[in-house]
């Protein structure tokens, strides 16, 4: 049996494969980890009443080969690194005999996770998994060492990562802790991720809940904190730049050097202030070995097929001065560093040919002699690149996250909002600005609670810097891929604040062609829509790259709106939105809501409709604060309220600008029931989330998510069965905070609130 579909899973998923040739080569096995060398332990989570155990499957509390007779201590479960896996890696049993038993047989490679259990009852079992085929698709389940599922047949033949619920079921008789346990049945099955819940109706979607482990690990990353690296060709040759210790994943060693690893080290004189070596045990891996060795893995995103060059920052010594290089785990290049005297040094060399495929690649370093130090990577396409006076080299092509991309809502305002800390990619400068770069900066004030800016360089006033064509002079940028669903022109707003005249302006770009510099006149402290509204011009439906690159340093930068509409400006809301909700009251329907933050506000309208579509009238209004930077209560009763009524609210500002909060609705004990219900869980979301609506009739259906101050997020067009419809929604493109979802089913309107944090 062979993995020749192994590479495509390995790479972003756009990729066929990727081939080397370096020199030393080896024939070197597949990579082999100690899953449980953290010893893990997972709590259940049911603050969302869903009983969770999420449990990342590389990180079990043990793990041991087969025992089935015949089998060798390397039929075992195996990790890799690839980011479409939840957390960066995945695990499989690699390739060498199929365990058929007709019997509940438990001498499989296993995978044990102790588990604090707080809820009794029935509980379910769910895995994020890819089977290749028929032949590699099943695994056993057991608890509390019983098997309780002795053949569960995954769907096979699938393209990409998939989520799937066993149809067996187990109970948990007391609380306390307990042990879950995944038996390989068939090697080959990819398995990502485990759910469990008390929940029989859940089913996660995409990358799924965050793990539920009792400490924090570094090796744990969420969806927002997963590493990648880019090549940037913008000098025309290309460059991916890696400090060592923020590496994609790293494996344990096994067997011969059992749950050693890579661990950083404090230092001033390290890039970075830390660097990468092995704890000192005088070991030292050779060829037959080597994937029992700890691994470092950075995925670096390609699309071009070239002879690569790579340049190590190290500081070895005689006995201390050897790594192993790999590309996607294939061929294998021995690498002898220069005997040192203990100062930082680079060292140069060449990895070879790589046909990526279009998409990404894996380069591992293994450990060879323990106590080598490795500072930070660079990989280049130009073989005349020399490090040697470069002392720390300049800015990573870090990606955090990567493969980030966005796509434009099919309203009537074809919205895209782009978070400008979490970028497709976010390039440094090179040349004469490779110092520079923007950075993701905390700030309460900010939308999502950062910013990003790139620092001024100077100290003084007078040395700012103030670049033409960002991309033709190699300042930062940061790049968004986007998928347009409308063509033609957008407008822009972005959110800023001038501290000087000096630090005011940027430039951006579509598809690195049509550009424009923005300049921020108003010089304030305080965060604004930049109320130009430039333009650009959408040629075809499809993908896109929006770029915004440094002008001047020193330019805060929040959240920027693109919008198909000339009379949709984010400017003219006046009002920051944190609450809007209601309650039905003895006396009437109780109306509520707080402001985080008012400029020149006039009024407060309270809205109300029968049906959430048409009819809206004002049934009462409060002054507003006209300015304020405090958190401000507000209340209204609706005295004589309808047996169901939706309710907006509508504030006016001074200038006859106004803006619309997204709707509530009230429902008196005395109305009857709709015939149409909306649910979602789990509720706060995570990244995924599942939507439930039921409907007496088979009709079409509207989703849409709404931020607190009215702007429409998100949307969707269903096509509905009558009874209940469960729709799989994304919510890790939107950013944390409050929303308010609506179905628009059976001629209503269904409202329900939706968490993401």
């Amino acid at each position: 049996m062979t993995h020749d579909y192994l590479p495509a899973l390995l790479g972003s998923g756009r990729r066929t494969g990727a081939y080397l040739i370096i020199f030393l080569l080896f024939s070197a096995g597949l990579r082999a980890t100690s899953p449980g060398c953290d010893g893990p332990t997972f709590e259940q989570d049911n603050s969302n009443g869903q009983g969770l155990v999420v449990m990342e499957a590389e990180r079990a509390t043990t793990a041991a080969p087969s025992s089935k007779p015949g089998h060798g201590e390397n039929i075992a479960w195996d990790e890799y690194t690839t980011n479409s896996a939840s957390s960066g890696a995945f695990v499989v049993v690699s390739p060498d005999d199929v365990l058929y038993s007709a019997t509940k047989a438990d001498n499989g490679a296993r995978l044990d996770y102790t588990i604090n259990f707080t809820e009794t009852g029935t509980h379910h079992v769910m895995l994020r998994y890819w089977a290749p085929n028929t032949q590699e698709n099943s695994v056993r389940l057991a608890f509390n060492g019983t098997v309780i599922d002795s053949m569960w047949n995954l769907t096979s033949g699938l393209s990409a990562w998939n989520w799937e619920r066993s149809d067996v079921t187990f109970e948990v008789t007391t609380p306390g802790t307990h042990t879950f346990t995944i038996f390989h049945r068939e090697d080959g099955l990819f398995v990502d991720k485990v759910v469990l819940s008390t929940d029989g109706t859940y089913l996660p979607t995409g990358y799924g809940p965050d793990a539920t482990e009792t400490t924090d690990s570094p090796d744990v990353l969420s969806f927002y904190e997963r590493r990648g690296y880019t090549m940037d060709y913008r000098t025309g040759e290309g460059f991916a730049v890696m400090e060592a210790e923020e590496y994609t994943n790293r494996f344990s060693g096994t067997r011969t050097y059992a749950c050693r690893k890579w661990e950083s080290v404090a230092d001033a004189t390290a890039s970075g202030g830390y660097y990468m070596t092995t704890a000192e045990q005088g070991q030292r891996s050779d060829s037959s070995n080597l994937w029992q060795a700890p691994v470092m893995d950075f995925v670096i995103e390609t699309d071009i097929a070239d002879t690569f060059y790579i340049h190590i920052r190290h500081r070895s010594t005689i006995d201390n001065n050897s790594i192993w290089l790999a590309v996607d785990y294939s061929l294998v290049a021995e690498w002898h560093i220069r005997k040192e005297t203990g100062d930082w040094v680079w060292q140069s060399g060449m990895v070879g040919y790589v046909t990526p495929g279009g998409g990404d690649y894996l380069l591992s370093i293994i450990m060879r002699e323990d106590a080598t130090p490795i500072d930070k990577i660079i990989i280049t396409t130009d073989k005349h690149y020399d490090p040697t006076n470069i002392g720390k080299g300049f800015h990573t092509t870090l990606q955090e996250p990567p493969g980030m991309y966005f796509t434009q809502g099919s309203d009537l305002n074809g919205l895209v909002e782009l978070p400008l800390e979490y970028p497709s990619r976010n390039i440094a400068g090179n040349g004469s600005y490779e110092d520079l770069r923007f950075e993701k900066v905390a700030d309460g004030t900010a939308i999502n609670d950062n910013y990003i800016v790139v620092p001024n360089r100077g100290t003084t006033a007078g040395e700012n810097i103030v670049l033409g064509d960002g991309l033709a002079v190699g300042g930062p940028i940061m790049e968004y891929d986007i998928y347009f669903q409308q063509t033609g022109k957008h407008y822009l707003s972005m959110r800023h604040r001038s501290p000087t005249q000096e630090d005011n302006s940027y430039s951006v770009y579509l598809n690195d062609t049509a550009g424009y510099q923005a300049h921020l006149n108003q010089v304030t402290t305080e965060w604004r829509y930049y109320d130009d509204m430039p333009t650009i011009n959408i040629p075809h439906v499809g993908w896109h790259k929006l770029t915004v690159a440094m002008r001047e340093d020193g330019t805060p930068l929040d959240h920027l709106i693109l919008s198909t509409s000339p009379t949709f400006s984010a400017q003219a809301m006046p009002v920051e939105l944190l609450d809007f909700a209601g309650e039905a009251k003895a006396t009437g329907n109780l109306l509520y809501w707080t402001t985080a933050h008012e400029e020149l506000t006039a009024t407060h309208f309270v809205e109300r409709s029968a049906d959430g579509l048409s009819g809206w009238e004002v049934i009462g209004q409060v002054a507003a604060a006209g300015h304020s930077d405090e958190l401000l209560d507000y209340e209204l009763i609706d005295r004589q309220p309808l047996p169901a009524a939706y309710y907006r609210l509508r504030t006016v500002d001074q200038d006859a600008s106004e803006s619309l909060s997204a709707m509530v609705r009230l429902q008196r004990e005395t109305a009857s029931t709709t015939a149409s219900t909306l649910e979602v869980f789990p509720n706060p979301s995570r990244g995924q989330t599942t939507i439930q609506f039921t409907q007496p009739l088979e009709e079409d259906a509207v989703l849409r998510v709404h931020s607190l101050t009215g702007q429409l997020m998100a949307s969707r067009h269903v096509t509905g069965t009558a009874g209940s419809n469960r729709i799989p929604f994304d919510t890790s493109r939107l950013p944390a905070g409050t929303y308010t979802l609506s179905a628009e089913v059976a001629g209503t309107v269904l409202l329900q609130r939706l968490v993401v944090q």
